[in-house]
């Protein structure tokens, strides 16, 4: 079993300096891998613009890992979040978050579908 945590900026497209959002996110991103790198199995990375995931231990503390984030960001930038827990079809660890695939990564994608159609954010 596996977690997969998934991030979405919310209302990206009407920050006005998306560029510098971005900037912070990557910066954000490698402190996060950092920090909780004995949980990770493929680094966290932008996948979409202002989307990010990762693929972690099932005992990785997605808590905290979520809090990370919203202290860390600037606080006028909310995000969706989704976590999907189950097996991945794909697991060399060697590749890209975003090159891996399962159903981890369905239910992750589907739990923050939910929350963006419920607006519950971050």
């Amino acid at each position: 079993m596996y977690k997969v945590l998934i991030f979405d900026i919310k209302d990206s497209r009407k920050i006005s300096n998306r560029e510098d959002l971005q900037k912070t996110l990557i910066t954000l991103i490698k402190e996060c891998n950092r920090i909780f790198k004995e949980y990770i199995l493929s680094p966290f990375c932008i996948t979409c613009g202002d989307e990010w995931e990762g693929l972690l231990t099932i005992n990785s503390p997605h808590l905290e890992i979520q809090r990370f984030f919203k202290n860390a960001l600037p606080s006028n930038i909310n995000f969706y979040f989704g976590i999907g827990i189950g097996e991945i079809s794909i697991k060399d660890f060697s590749l890209p978050t975003n090159c891996l695939d399962g159903e981890a990564f369905i239910k992750a994608r589907e739990e923050l579908n939910k929350a963006k159609s419920n607006n519950i954010f971050s």
